[in-house]
């Protein structure tokens, strides 16, 4: 196979995706009038309980209109940070299907795409676990986004798992997490979830339908991929 063709048909099929919360502008992109900062998953007393296990101290919860600013979580008992920058979230030749996840990250008070974004970028292995970090950071990474504003990496379908820390029966629906920092903003930690997943009805943290996409099926050299456009949306501080 050419690896040239092979790298070329995928940066094709990366940037040929819809342009998810973009508009077109007088000054280049810019976020649609009808956009709203991406929700938080959880609470404010989720994010004191996990975080104080690691010595840190929560942001205080955001105080705007409900419908702008959604309420926030913690980075989640296996947040760890200092992973690696790359574009791959998953291990070479992880088992799964391939997910390539893209979008922008903006500014809410600006409309304007934020450069230079810190998005980190964890979910669970086809087994169910998180990686420790240290010498093993699979499953894990850090993005920047561009000058444009745009993100994008390549990973595995998450799976779900049960999460017996909560109680015997308590599962999590397959998830991406998302914690995004950029000066000027309050952090966010998110989840991306998709449809049609096990164990969605039962999901014990909940899933804002805001959250929730759809993968799109598609096919390249004959495997079977999916592809989701997940823009995000910070509140300034």
């Amino acid at each position: 196979m050419d690896s040239k063709r092979t790298d070329t048909d995928r940066r094709r099929f990366m940037t040929s995706a819809a342009m998810g919360l973009a508009a077109f502008g007088s000054g280049g992109l810019t976020l649609r009038a009808d956009a709203r900062p991406t929700p938080a998953q959880g609470d404010a007393d989720y994010a004191k309980r996990v975080l104080s296990l690691f010595g840190q101290t929560p942001e205080p919860v955001v105080t705007e209109e409900p419908i702008e600013v959604s309420p926030r979580q913690g980075r989640g008992p296996s947040y760890l940070p200092r992973a690696p920058f790359r574009g791959k979230v998953s291990p070479m030749m992880a088992k799964g299907v391939p997910l390539f996840v893209q979008g922008h990250v903006w500014g809410h008070d600006t409309k304007q795409a934020l450069v230079g974004a810190i998005l980190d970028v964890f979910q669970a292995s086809p087994e169910g676990v998180y990686s420790p970090g240290g010498d093993d950071w699979s499953f894990r990474t850090r993005l920047l986004t561009s000058e444009t504003g745009y993100y994008e990496y390549e990973t595995i379908h998450p799976p779900a798992y049960e999460f017996p820390a909560a109680g015997s029966g308590r599962w999590r629906s397959p998830h991406v997490h998302m914690v995004v920092n950029c000066p000027g903003y309050a952090e966010l930690a998110t989840e991306l979830m998709f449809t049609g997943d096990p164990k969605a009805d039962v999901d014990f943290v909940g899933r804002p339908s805001e959250l929730v996409k759809t993968p799109e099926k598609v096919e390249i050299e004959g495997v079977a991929c999916e592809r989701v456009w997940f823009d995000v949306v910070l509140a300034p501080r």
